[in-house]
C-alpha cells in the first residue's frame, strides 16, 4: 500500500478499538457500511460477497454470538469498514471513480489479509445450530 494509504488506514484501525468497545457504536457502523456498500456494489466486483460475510461476521462477533475470530482481525475489519464510510478519507468520495478507489484497495487489502477467519466463519455460520440463535442479519444484494 502507498504509504499515504497505509498511515490513512492505521489511523482508522486505532479508531476501531473504540467502536469495538461500543456494540451500538459498531452496529451502526454495519449499518452504514451495509448501506455504503449496497450504493456501491460495483467497486466490490467479486470481492462482493467476502464483504458481505465481514459484515455479517462483524454483526455475530458483536452480539456475542461468535468469538472465533482474531482480536486483530476484529480491529482490521472495522478498521476497513470505518475507512470505507468516510467520505473524506484520503481520496474523497466526491470525486467520481477515483473517491473510491481507496476504498476498494483498503477493502480488499483487509479480506485478503483475513481470509482465513473469513472462511472459519463461514464453516460457523453453517454448522451453527439456529435453534435459540438470533438471525445475524445478511446484507441485500441488490
Amino acid at each position: 500500500m502507498a504509504k499515504n494509504l497505509e498511515q490513512s488506514f492505521e489511523r482508522a484501525k486505532r479508531a476501531a478499538e473504540s467502536y469495538a468497545g461500543d456494540p451500538e457504536r459498531a452496529s451502526r457502523l454495519l449499518d452504514e457500511a451495509a448501506e455504503k456498500g449496497n450504493r456501491q456494489k460495483r467497486i466490490f466486483g467479486s470481492l462482493w460477497e467476502d464483504f458481505v460475510a465481514v459484515l455479517r461476521m462483524l454483526r455475530a462477533w458483536n452480539r456475542g454470538l461468535y468469538r472465533g475470530v482474531r482480536w486483530s482481525t476484529i480491529l482490521a475489519s472495522l478498521g476497513a469498514l470505518i475507512y470505507f464510510v468516510n467520505p473524506l478519507d484520503l481520496m474523497p468520495d466526491i470525486f467520481p471513480i477515483f473517491g473510491y478507489l481507496d476504498d476498494a484497495t483498503i477493502v480488499a487489502w483487509v479480506l485478503h489479509s483475513i481470509r482465513g477467519d473469513l472462511e472459519n466463519f463461514r464453516a460457523w455460520e453453517q454448522s451453527a445450530p439456529s435453534a435459540g440463535a438470533a438471525p445475524v442479519e445478511m446484507v441485500k444484494a441488490d
